[in-house]
């Protein structure tokens, strides 16, 4: 059975999650490190066949390669759901890369520890990825879950 966080944690967790969307929104390197345990794993999507990021370096390195295609992402939440120390947030992302504006949906899956990132997953169907302006980029991969 999961116990269910005190209203502290509770607002605790959602400024972290707050902070998340505005680090990856404004690039913001030294807010998104303080967002994470030390020991914190990021899979986006997850992969059966590898181990996802571990640790801020690696987490903040996969930050990197996002943002070398991107000009801007922005996230409009959808929905929040909660389950003890876990929450589930679905958003649109969208995302302007020199050739082309996507909006891409997907579940994030927060799991923390002491209001801190410990484990995160992106789940993901990027055929469902919308081409709002230009072309779909060839670095925009089939899916891998569906």
């Amino acid at each position: 059975m999961t116990s269910e966080p005190t209203s502290d944690m509770t607002s605790a967790i959602d400024e972290t999650i707050d902070r998340y969307y505005e680090a990856w929104t404004t690039h913001d390197h030294t807010l998104y490190r303080t967002i994470w345990t030390s020991d914190a794993t990021f899979a986006d999507p997850p992969a059966d066949d590898e181990p996802p990021p571990r640790g801020v370096d690696e987490i903040v390195a996969g930050m990197d390669q996002v943002w070398e295609r991107a000009n801007s992402i922005s996230y409009d939440r959808q929905g929040i759901w909660r389950c003890g120390s876990a929450v589930a947030v679905h958003v649109k992302v969208t995302m302007a890369t020199p050739d082309s504006t996507l909006a891409i949906p997907l579940i994030h899956v927060f799991r923390f520890r002491s209001a801190l990132i410990a484990r995160l997953e992106a789940f993901l169907d990027l055929d469902l990825a919308e081409v709002v302006s230009g072309t779909r980029p060839g670095w925009l991969p089939a899916a891998k879950c569906s």
